[in-house]
């Protein structure tokens, strides 16, 4: 079975996913469909309450849940599902709009030097997602820029690098990509809405 709980409301995707969970039987599977922050928190933490086991991989949305029913829900209470996100468990994402901070020949460096900084911290300080618009997307399509190679390293260490796709279409620059992924309007305001966002 699969049920969709993308953009809906807390704490309607684990009321979606109790109530599919309560119409199986043992042994059956069930995927669950999410696309924001809370639910992936709350769903995941229903499904260990109840002693579940789940399976969660990345999609082009958000995530699919997968978990097979061994036994009966022993805590069907959802009141205390919301929609917050607690801040220790917030993270950091980095809007750019520009590939340089200010103007060049030291703009070009001072992003370099800005973006490399993050390289030498501690994982747990570096942020988890890069946003990219605009001219930003210069940085992930143009191996000759001085910040190229450091996002490149950063793509390496976790850090999720998102390009703006309409930015790359209008700049003829969609198979120029070489770091990251290709993102979208929605994705991409989720992200900050659901991080704490630094511009540079």
């Amino acid at each position: 079975m699969q049920i969709d709980c993308r953009n809906l409301d807390c704490p309607k995707p684990v009321v979606k996913t109790r109530d599919a969970l309560k119409e199986m039987s043992d042994g059956e599977t069930l995927e669950i469909l999410l696309n924001t922050a809370p639910s992936f928190a709350n769903v995941a933490k229903f499904l260990t309450s109840n002693g579940l086991e789940f399976a969660s991989a990345d999609t082009d949305f958000g995530k699919k849940y997968t978990v097979v029913k061994t036994k009966s829900l022993t805590d069907e209470s959802v009141e205390q599902y919301t929609c917050d996100i607690p801040l220790s468990a917030r993270k950091k994402a980095v809007f750019l709009k520009d590939c340089k901070i200010g103007d060049s020949p030291i703009g070009d460096t001072l992003i370099k030097s800005f973006l490399g900084s993050i390289v030498s911290m501690e994982p747990h300080r570096r942020p988890a997602v890069i946003v990219c618009v605009n001219q930003a997307v210069i940085l992930t399509t143009n191996r000759a820029h001085p910040a190229y190679s450091i996002l490149k390293e950063l793509a390496a260490t976790g850090v999720r690098v998102l390009s703006c796709g309409t930015c790359l279409e209008a700049m003829g620059l969609v198979d120029k990509l070489g770091v990251g992924e290709m993102s979208n309007a929605y994705e991409i305001m989720s992200v900050l809405l659901e991080n704490d966002t630094i511009s540079l």
